[in-house]
C-alpha cells in the first residue's frame, strides 16, 4: 500500500493488511456518524488501523475525533506497539498536518510513549517520497542523536526520486553517511529526476560512479521522456550503447 509505482521497494512497517476483522466500512467516505455507531465493538488493534487508515484518506474530522474524544475518555489508548504505524501513514501526507498535529496530541495525551522510540530510516524515506521536508528535518535529527553513522543512500534517492532538491541539499549539508558505490541500489524511479539533483549526485561521486549511474539510468530516463535528464547525461560524454 505504501510502495507506490516507482520501481524501488521502499522499506516499511509491517502494516496490517485489510482482512474481514478490520471493517473499512466503519469509517466510510470519513463519515463520523457512521464511524461512532461501530466505536463500541470495536477492537483496540481495528481502532488503531482505522485511525491510520482514516490518516490515509484524510479523514480529518474522523482523526480529530479519536485524539479529542476517544483518548480523553479511555475508549482508545495510545500504545506503544501501534504508534509506529500510525506515524508511518502520517507521512504519507505531503502537507504535514498529520504529522504534526499527531505529534502534538502525543506530547499531550501520552509522551510516554516516545521514550526510546525509533526513529526508523524507513519512516525517514517515507516522509521523503512524500517531500514532507519538515517531517525530514525532524527524523534525521532524532535519527543521528541515536546513531550519527547511519546509512541515508535509501532516503536519498526517495528525495531524488520525488525530485526534492531541497531534501538532497539538506542530506548533503548535514553530510549524513551515504555511499554510491554500489549502483545495484539506485532505484530507476530516479530517472525521472530533474538535473538539478543529477548535478548534487555528481558532485558527491568519483567520476566512475558517476559513469555507472549514468549508465543504469539513461535508459530509463529515455523511456520516461526525461528529455532535460537525457541530456544532461549526453552532455557528459560517456559511452552508453543502449538507449541511441
Amino acid at each position: 500500500l505504501l510502495n507506490e509505482g516507482s520501481g524501488f521497494n521502499f522499506p516499511t512497517f509491517s502494516f496490517r493488511k485489510p482482512s474481514s476483522y478490520f471493517k473499512t466500512y466503519k469509517v466510510s467516505y470519513g463519515n463520523l456518524s457512521i464511524f461512532k455507531l461501530f466505536i463500541n465493538s470495536t477492537s483496540q488493534d481495528e481502532l488503531e488501523y482505522l485511525l491510520s487508515f482514516s490518516i490515509l484518506k484524510n479523514y480529518v474530522h474522523i482523526v480529530k475525533y479519536y485524539f479529542e474524544n476517544l483518548v480523553k475518555k479511555n475508549i482508545f489508548k495510545i500504545r506503544k506497539e501501534g504508534i509506529g504505524n500510525i506515524l508511518l501513514y502520517s507521512l504519507c501526507d505531503k502537507t504535514n498536518y498529520f504529522f504534526d498535529y499527531i505529534m502534538n496530541q502525543i506530547k499531550l495525551l501520552n509522551p510516554n510513549v516516545l521514550e526510546g522510540f525509533d526513529w526508523s530510516i524507513p519512516m525517514l524515506t517515507r516522509a521523503c517520497y512524500a517531500r514532507n521536508f519538515k517531517a525530514v528535518k525532524f527524523i534525521t535529527d532524532n535519527i543521528l542523536r541515536e546513531n550519527p553513522n547511519e546509512y541515508f543512500v535509501s532516503p536519498f534517492y526517495a528525495a531524488a526520486s520525488s525530485s526534492s532538491i531541497e531534501i538532497c541539499k539538506f542530506f548533503i549539508d548535514k553530510k549524513v553517511f551515504i555511499s554510491f558505490d554500489d549502483i545495484s541500489n539506485i532505484p530507476l524511479s530516479v530517472s525521472s529526476t530533474n538535473e538539478e539533483i543529477f548535478l548534487i549526485i555528481k558532485q558527491n561521486t568519483s567520476q566512475e560512479e558517476f559513469k555507472g549511474i549514468c549508465k543504469l539510468l539513461f535508459v530509463s530516463a529515455v523511456k520516461n521522456r526525461n528529455r532535460q535528464l537525457v541530456e544532461f547525461i549526453l552532455k557528459e560524454k560517456i559511452i552508453i550503447k543502449e538507449g541511441l
